[in-house]
């Protein structure tokens, strides 16, 4: 379409049809595409390399140049994030689409969804069904984020059909190993590979919502080992189960005063003793989270200890030597929280506006509820970041995972609003 005027977004009553299909149908085709962590523990995980595929064709559709590249097997250490240990990227790329428009002198854009999904192991529908009832999309992935990356999808290819006075460039990432302790290696290496703009959205979390900043958590595992016998013998010293107990009870103890103090939870997620009831327990393992917040990050920094959660590790180090000296304490992750745009920062107001302009309303602006890889643009590529998705909440990652949707819809109408004022600014 040529001579558009950019302040005319009368285009856009025709295109909402069209881009709510594309949306669900693309959604929808994910959700069937099996793009399991690989790290879930699920036996039946594809990884993310089949969405990819996927998603290359709808892009390539509009002439976009797509590079797909996998993470540097030592992307963790080389960007100075504490992450889990011996990952493997192999058959695992990123997928990266661009756009430059008119000059290109204009706004640069990024947007960025991740393409892994947690495991499947526990639900009780179709984890690949993809299926529409009840105005909702059902399976894994679909709010988590699959319904996001879709509706950033059918933005960009509505922009495209209009994008005659546009002036800039867009930038589209598809990410691997967000989910499953992998804390964004996908996201880390695009940062590495040199990809930076004017504002980033994370098109992750519940919506159409708009979301900055998020807390730091750090995860830890404790294993604990201990001599055994059969079951009908008595035995004098504790017990792997008993000695699991009482470092729950002392875990409990952390969280209640962690959420008396800064607010934030302690999440014992995992607890796991013995092989058989006919054997006294020998082995134990607890998995715990622990939500930390930027003003403790900040003062690690100013310690000398470094950005993250070094001050929340020391202080639950010190509380199991306390308990049990010979517990195995391992960390698994830091994931670092990020600072907050100002709600009158221009990006925030921007994308308000064009919610407004949607919606009819204006929504507020709210710390993420949980963590994201969207810190690492603030962070370290020190980019205004903001959080725009469209999950339904308390579905993602549960055993009857869907997602609304009007939802993904109203979401990539927002955007395509918000990304054709954007980059017709400078005309």
């Amino acid at each position: 379409m040529s001579g558009l005027n950019p302040s005319d977004t009368s285009w856009l009553e025709d295109e909402r049809q069209r881009i709510t299909q594309e949306a669900l149908e693309l959604c929808r085709l994910l959700v069937r595409t099996n793009t399991v962590n690989p790290y879930s523990g699920d036996p039946n995980s594809g990884g993310e390399a089949a969405g990819q595929i996927l998603i290359h064709s709808w892009l390539a559709e509009t002439g976009a140049s797509i590079t797909q590249f996998e993470p540097p097997a030592d992307i963790y250490a080389r960007m100075g994030v504490s992450g889990p240990k011996d990952r493997s990227f192999e058959g695992r790329p990123n997928l990266v689409a661009e756009w430059v428009f008119g000059s290109g002198r204009g706004p640069r854009l990024i947007l960025q969804g991740h393409m892994d999904t947690v495991g499947t192991q526990e639900m009780i529908i179709d984890p690949f069904s993809g299926s529409i009832k009840d105005g909702r999309i059902w399976g894994r992935g679909a709010s988590d984020m699959k319904g996001g990356m879709a509706a950033g999808i059918a933005a960009v290819r509505a922009l495209c059909r209009h994008a005659d006075d546009l002036d800039g460039s867009l930038v589209f990432m598809s990410v691997v190993d967000e989910e499953c302790d992998g804390i964004g290696a996908g996201a880390l290496a695009c940062l590495d590979g040199g990809y930076r703009g004017d504002a980033v959205i994370c098109l992750d979390g519940v919506g159409p919502a708009i979301h900055v900043g998020c807390d730091g958590v750090v995860t830890a595992k404790i294993r604990l080992r201990s001599s055994g016998g059969h079951a009908a013998q008595r035995h004098k010293t504790p017990n792997a189960l008993d000695r699991a107990l009482e470092i729950a009870r002392a875990i409990n103890a952390f969280a209640d005063q962690r959420c008396e103090s800064v607010g934030r939870g302690t999440n014992l997620g995992v607890f796991r003793a013995g092989s058989h009831h006919s054997a006294t327990p020998t082995t134990a393992e607890l998995a715990i989270n622990i939500s930390y917040t930027l003003a403790e990050a900040k003062e690690s920094a100013r310690q000398g200890k470094g950005y993250g959660g070094h001050l929340v590790k020391e202080a639950f180090a010190r509380m199991i030597e306390s308990v049990d000296p010979r517990a195995q304490l391992e960390w698994v992750k830091d994931a670092i929280p990020f600072e907050p745009l100002d709600e009158k920062h221009p990006e925030v107001l921007a994308l308000q506006e064009a919610y407004h302009a949607e919606a009819g309303t204006r929504p507020p602006v709210n710390p993420f509820y949980a963590w994201s890889d969207a810190c690492y643009h603030s962070y370290f590529g020190e980019m205004p970041t903001l959080i725009f998705g469209a999950g339904t909440p308390n579905t993602a990652h549960g055993p009857e995972e869907y997602n609304e949707t009007e939802r993904i819809s109203a979401c990539a109408r927002i955007l395509t609003r918000y990304l054709f004022d954007r980059l017709s600014r400078t005309k």
